[in-house]
């Protein structure tokens, strides 16, 4: 039925243009485009998408020749309903990705180049109604048909998803790359640019960096200590300082305007330079934990190292009094700001630790008593339940991940969205496969994780950007402190957003994860009623077999492996490019349509 109509359309499209064949090319968005692609020989069927209520779907064309373009309304073919020109974003991609592949989208066509692809956005209204929609692209003085098929279900917000998503967020990344003063108002607003982006996908975590020079690359930390000129000195140094929680108070906020409140709160406090990890060197354990000190006359920071997590110090001999006393003030501010901010403790988090380089268990015990409401978060090879007797609640994880086709698995779903432990998949190699892998990877990265044992991914990049040194030797902070590298566990994967000229742009790779992860709330919302038995029959059978369908085609798409990227061919991942994708992706969200109406759902 869908390439009938795509056939129809072909038509449409060559009888409307005034454009040659060699002009207009309407790959679907998976196709990976490069400069001089344009023309390609290939349906030119115009766009068609199909989704549900409440989602953002997307297609493009591509011409040989750019141009601004503008897009029509929507009109149901059947019935009075209309989605306006204005729920509909048009951008325009740039050759960003690697090896200069079409991935940025800007807001504004290029000047200069051979291949111009256009990306168009529906953001489906929520009382949208069921239905075939239709309406026309105009551009360089082609007319592109676009079509849409509405399915009545509806998606909840991204903030309301059960697909985990874990970017982190680089403060300073974007101070440097914009050139902005820390925590200074256009540094706010540019981050709001950058959350804004990872609201479409309801972005889960946040990090907050109380320890300077982390894996991260750091330099500061959002609480500044400042000195208490009039304490007593022998009060200890739990009355040598003050502190300033505004940068963490601006970064709260502009995070909760733009996403919603976090999940989860990883208070970066623990690093393995800091000391306490079984496996650290002997010289590593008396270091202490690099902290902002603040002058407010001269409006300056500095780095400062303070106390061990397990030693005594100078300054701080008298362990871990002294310790507990310089640090104590600071959760209770912060626990006071989660409050005021309706966050609840459920969700907070000491981190973050790896494997090989883990907190002591006076580190723990100590920690434990001055913030009885947190519990830990790490980013492990394995997949750790406690770490000395206290529960880890956040765990990103490489090795132990069970993807679909994994043994652990037995041929089965593994229903990772139901576990209460949150577990996430660190898809560490990412940016180690080819610009093709990368593109069917983020569309499919959700559904192979919620298919397996986890509850979505995590630690992603977000907007770790190049923007130290020069030319071609420009490399992210990611591990810029020697002593904070995390070897293979670095981030090195190609962020997800990109810094377009007034703030952060949407890439194709994150267009193509939020769908997929729509797909992924489609797929749960229907395995629910599966498991606790609310649909049967015809219906219940054709709805499993759509969804063992889908999983066997991620595991067509890498090879039979999903570890690794390096085993995956080409063949497999343009196999599934050139496949009824688009075709399956109708045929869930019809299902998802029926279950809903068997149920009485929206």
């Amino acid at each position: 039925m869908l390439r009938t109509s795509l056939g129809l359309l072909a038509g449409a499209l060559l009888a409307a243009t005034s454009a040659s064949a060699a002009e207009v090319w309407c790959p679907n968005p998976l196709t990976e485009l490069h400069e001089g692609d344009a023309g390609k020989p290939a349906p030119k069927a115009g766009i068609h998408l199909v989704g549900a209520r409440n989602g953002a779907f997307s297609g493009q064309v591509v011409l040989a020749k750019g141009g601004e373009a503008k897009m029509s309304d929507l009109k149901q073919k059947d019935g009075a309903g209309v989605i306006p020109a204005s729920a509909v974003e048009v951008r325009y991609a740039l050759p960003t990705g690697q090896k200069k592949a079409f991935d940025a989208l800007a807001e504004a066509p290029r000047a200069e180049g051979e291949t111009h692809p256009i990306w168009i956005t529906v953001n489906v209204p929520a009382n949208a109604a069921p239905g075939e929609y239709a309406g026309t692209l105009r551009v360089a003085g082609s007319e592109i048909p676009v079509s849409l098929t509405v399915h009545d279900w509806k998606l909840p917000d991204p903030k309301d998803w059960t697909i985990w998503a874990d970017f982190v967020q680089s403060p300073e990344s974007v101070a440097l790359q914009y050139k902005v003063p820390l925590w200074s108002d256009e540094h706010i607003r540019l981050l709001g640019t950058v959350f804004e982006q990872l609201g479409k996908i309801g972005n889960k975590t946040i990090y907050l960096h109380l320890c300077g020079h982390s894996n991260f690359g750091n330099e500061e930390t959002l609480v500044r200590w400042i000195k208490n000129l009039d304490a007593d000195p022998a009060q200890g140094p739990g009355a040598a300082f003050t502190h300033d929680f505004s940068p963490v108070e601006k970064y709260l906020d502009v995070f909760i305007k733009h996403v919603g409140k976090p999940a989860c709160i990883i208070m970066y406090d623990w690093e393995p330079y800091v000391g306490g990890s079984h496996k650290s060197r002997k010289q590593e354990r008396m270091l202490g934990i690099m902290f902002s000190l603040y002058d407010p006359e001269t409006k300056t920071t500095k780095t400062v190292e303070g106390p061990s997590h397990n030693n005594k110090m100078p300054g701080y001999e008298d362990y871990p009094r002294d310790y507990l006393a310089f640090l104590k003030p600071v959760y209770d501010g912060l626990y006071k700001r989660f409050q005021d901010r309706g966050i609840a403790d459920t969700v907070i988090c000491h981190g973050l630790f790896k494997d090989g380089a883990q907190p002591g268990e006076l580190t723990v015990k100590n920690l434990k008593t001055i913030t009885p409401w947190a519990v830990w978060a790490d980013q492990n090879h394995g997949s750790p339940k406690k770490i000395h007797g206290e529960p880890v609640g956040y765990d990103t994880t490489v090795w132990n991940a069970r993807l679909p086709g994994h043994k652990a698995l037995k041929g089965k779903c593994g229903y990772g969205w139901k576990r209460d432990r949150i577990v996430a998949f660190f898809d560490r190699d990412m940016g180690m496969g080819s610009w093709q892998f990368q593109l069917v990877r983020s569309r499919l990265l959700g559904e192979m994780n919620i298919a397996g044992k986890q509850r979505g991914f995590g630690r992603m990049a977000a907007d770790f950007w190049p923007v130290l040194g020069e030319g071609k030797r420009k490399r992210s902070i990611v591990a810029r402190h020697p002593q904070s590298s995390w070897s293979q566990l670095n981030l090195r994967a190609t962020p997800y957003v990109y810094p377009g000229p007034k703030g952060a742009l949407s890439t194709v790779r994150l267009e193509m994860l939020r769908e997929g992860m729509q797909e992924c709330e489609a797929r749960i919302f229907i395995e629910k009623a599966l498991l606790e038995k609310k649909i049967d029959g015809d219906l219940a059978a054709r709805c499993q077999a759509l969804l063992d369908r889908r999983v066997q085609a991620i595991i067509d798409a890498h090879s039979g492996n999903l570890r690794k990227p390096r085993s995956v061919k080409l063949e497999g991942l343009r196999e599934y490019v050139n496949s009824d994708w688009r075709g399956e992706s109708d045929k869930l969200y019809a299902a998802a349509a029926e279950v809903a109406k068997t149920l009485g759902a929206e």
